[in-house]
This record gives C-alpha cells, structure tokens and sequence, in this order.
C-alpha cells in the first residue's frame, strides 16, 4: 500500500493563526478503514481552543 498525503490547516501554537499542514497517513490495520473527509467547520469552542484570551 502506498503512503498518502493527508493535508489540511492547523494551529501549531496558542494564539496562532491556521495554516496549511500535511503529513503521511499511517498504514491501516486488516479491520481498520479510511474516511474521506471533505468538509468540516470549526465552532466557537474551536476557536477558543487556539484563542490566547
């Protein structure tokens, strides 16, 4: 099986803005199985998780 490239954005710290960010998937299990996710939104709860106030 070969290594795919998930991408996306993400907060590397307190306080910072997103960014783009990408990493190799890991190689699934023989009872494991991969979801595409091709939306998602963020909550006020999710900006407060990355918020220095």
């Amino acid at each position: 099986m070969f290594a795919k490239l998930v991408q996306g954005h993400a907060a590397m710290a307190l306080g910072q803005v997103l960014e783009p960010y990408a990493y190799e998937a890991l190689v699934l299990g023989d009872r494991e199985v991969r979801v595409a996710v091709t939306h998602c939104g963020l909550c006020y709860t999710d900006i407060q998780g990355i918020s220095e106030h």
